[in-house]
Parts: C-alpha cells; structure tokens; sequence
C-alpha cells in the first residue's frame, strides 16, 4: 500500500468527499456504510445527509451501543430489562431525551452490579459523569455515600435520600451537561471544545436535552469535522462492525462482535490478531467477490475499502495480481483489509 495513515499529501476533492462519507458513517454508526447505503446517501448534500443519518433509528442503537462500552455495562453487566433494551426506541420517538435516557442506564440495577457498594457507585459515578476525581474531596464523597445508604441529606443544593435521588441530582447538575458534550466531541472530532464555544452548548443543552441532534449536527458541519484528514485508529467494535459490512456485506450480531472483540483484546497488540479473524471472515462462504471488470472491481474495492481510489502504481499492481493469481479477488480484498491503513478510518 502506498498510501500510510499519517500521509498528509492533498487528496483531490472528490477523494476526500468519499473518505469523509465513510468517516461520518464510523462516527454514528460505528461502522463503515453498507452497499444500500453508499448508492442511497452518496449524492446527497452534507447538511441533508447528516439530517438523514441523525433522524434514523439505527442512530439510537449505536448511541445506546456507545454509552454501554463507556460505562463498561458489557456481556454479565449487559442490560436485559426490556426498558433498557428499548430505550434506542424510546429515543428515536421522542419519548426520553439523552439526559434520561443515561439517567435511566446509571440507575439500573446493571450498573449498581458492574459498580456495588457506596465508595464504588459513588466515585464511578461523578467520574464518568462529571469528570470528577471525587477522592479529592472527601467530605462530598462522605454526603454521596450517605445518600447511596438511604439517608436523606443535601447535595448539589438538592435534598435526596436514595441511590435513585443521588443519580437524579447527578445528571441535573451543569457539570453533567459540558462534561457529556466534552467527551462526545472528543469522540467525534477528536478534540475538546474552548470555552467560548462549550460554554453556550452547555447551557443549552442543560435547559434542553433535546437539542442534543441540533448540537451533534453543527459540530458535523463545522470546519473542524469536514476539512479535518487527519486519520484515526478504529476501535476494536469499530474494526469488526467495519469489517463485518465490507467483506459479507452485513452487519454483525452482538454476539459476533462480543466473542470476536473479546479476542482481540486477550492481546497487548491488536495488529496480529486482527489480521487473523480477518482471514477467517473471508473464508467466509457468504461472500462473492464477483462485479464487473476486473480495473472496474479494482477501483470500487478501493472506494468501498479504504474510502479512495487506488493510485496509479497500485491499480497496476492488483490488476496483474488479478490476472495471475488463484483466488485474485479475494486475495486483493485481504490484503486491503489485513492493510495498515484499514486500520483506521
């Protein structure tokens, strides 16, 4: 491959409009686009396409996917309740706001599990909502803990006297709102927000959780996301999602992604192993490597792959490995996926 992740040359326009395509897919969806997808978004206008993805249901569910991994609620921990497992529903109708819907998943019995007793739930809790280092102030870990116990007391300037009333309070605080927003655009474009800009989205998101979409959709139209090349390593869950829709060509089970990702992450070093389940998944008898031409073939599989067109040397070098060798096309897709610019995204 001639093209590394960090290679800064300028991509023609049209390049960059597809790899940015591809990027936003990996932003919501946690995957790269389906065929269906690319024929159906490929020609819309960037403000309309990212209406359309945010306005989707399936928007909800990698929402839920990500906040379940950010608050570690995997596999034992993994909600079942069936208003946990339809809040993504929930969402997409209106019928609970962002805010909520998180109250809802730190209130559950899920995340008391994967966090019990009152120093853990407690620390855990102001650290992964509010940012929070809460040994650094012992006496309100003392009040949280408390509360956690049952007993009714102060907090935030708010009286409570449950586990229930300590997570309320926490997700009605100010701090929950910037700090949410902060690590949603870490997420999304890689960096925090200034002060001048995450001070109003703060305030406002905080009146009104449902202007979350509103906030999501100005940071994807912004400068900063559409002119931004710099590439990012795909996470695991993003790998194999990734992986899952560019070789057979549909998205993976939970299941699938969990065994598959657990894994990976048996390894210090994700490379190899990465490498391995990628052969595995095209051994796969699901998949056909027919369409088209075979320069024709070429130049899509770069397209569908890495989100570019192949450069002039590489063209020529998998054409004449397409004409040469068994199994080409197959062969050409491995070594684009097992590539280190598959890798990120």
């Amino acid at each position: 491959m001639s093209r590394s992740p960090q290679d800064t040359t300028p991509e023609p326009e049209a390049a960059l409009d597809l790899r940015l395509r591809r990027r936003l897919f990996f932003d919501l969806f946690g995957r790269s686009p389906l065929a269906e997808e690319r024929r159906r978004f490929g020609i819309l206008p960037w403000d309309r396409l990212l209406t359309a993805l945010i306005g989707r249901a399936d928007f909800w569910s990698a929402w839920y996917e990500t906040e379940l991994f950010y608050f570690l609620l995997l596999d034992n921990f993994r909600p079942t309740t069936e208003r946990l497992v339809t809040l993504p529903q929930r969402l997409h109708a209106g019928e609970v706001d962002v805010r909520h819907a998180i109250q809802e998943i730190v209130g559950s019995q899920f995340f008391n599990a994967r966090n019990p007793g009152p120093d853990t739930f407690v620390s855990v809790l102001w650290e992964q909502l509010l940012g929070r280092v809460v040994q650094d102030d012992p006496r309100l870990l003392a009040r949280g803990k408390r509360m956690y116990d049952g007993e009714r007391l102060t907090l935030f300037g708010r009286a409570g006297q449950s586990q229930a009333d300590l997570v309320r309070l926490t997700v009605e605080q100010p701090e929950f709102a910037s700090f949410y927003l902060q690590r949603t655009h870490r997420r999304l474009a890689g960096a925090t927000r200034g002060p001048r800009q995450a001070k109003p989205e703060g305030e406002r998101f905080a009146e009104d959780p449902r202007q979350f979409k509103d906030i999501l959709v100005g940071w994807l139209n912004a400068p900063a996301y559409r002119e931004s090349t710099k590439p990012r390593l795909k996470t695991d869950e993003m790998f194999l999602r990734g992986l899952f829709v560019d070789v057979l060509g549909r998205l993976p089970d939970y299941d699938e992604v969990r065994n598959l990702r657990n894994a990976i992450q048996a390894f210090a070093d994700p490379t190899p192993i990465r490498n391995v389940l990628t052969r595995l998944i095209l051994g796969s008898p699901e998949r056909s490597w027919d369409g088209g031409a075979d320069a024709e073939w070429v130049r899509s599989t770069f397209d569908h792959l890495l989100g570019r067109s192949p450069e002039a040397e590489e063209l020529e070098g998998f054409l004449s490995a397409v004409t040469q060798r068994n199994e080409p096309r197959r062969l050409v897709v491995q070594a684009l996926v097992t590539s280190r610019e598959y890798q990120y995204y």
